[in-house]
């Protein structure tokens, strides 16, 4: 499959290999979530310049997979490699665990 070009070619591949419609956008603390799920958002802009504007944007995500069984499978189906990282939040603080 192609790679996305935008954001809702990435959300429409997520929901494929999901399986369901259960992919958020960086949602609010509000929203109420269904799982197995995937959160995702942007992580990072690349700007390109030309004549001091710029002409290209490039964008990278944090995708976010909740759900031990489905993300084992995931990785089987379509032979993935991924370095599993371990977040826990702590009232209001976050840090990882590599």
């Amino acid at each position: 499959k192609a790679t996305p070009t935008n954001r809702e070619e990435l959300h429409d591949l997520l929901v494929e290999l999901l399986g369901n419609n259960h992919v958020y956008y960086d949602p609010p603390e509000t929203v109420k979530m269904k799982y197995p799920a995937i959160v995702y958002h942007k992580n990072h802009i690349v700007n390109r310049y030309a004549g001091g504007t710029v002409y290209n944007k490039n964008y990278t995500y944090t995708v976010t997979l909740i759900d031990g069984q489905t993300l084992a499978e995931l990785v089987e189906k379509y032979q993935l490699h991924i370095t599993p990282v371990n977040t826990y939040a702590l009232d209001d603080y976050y840090f990882d665990l590599k």
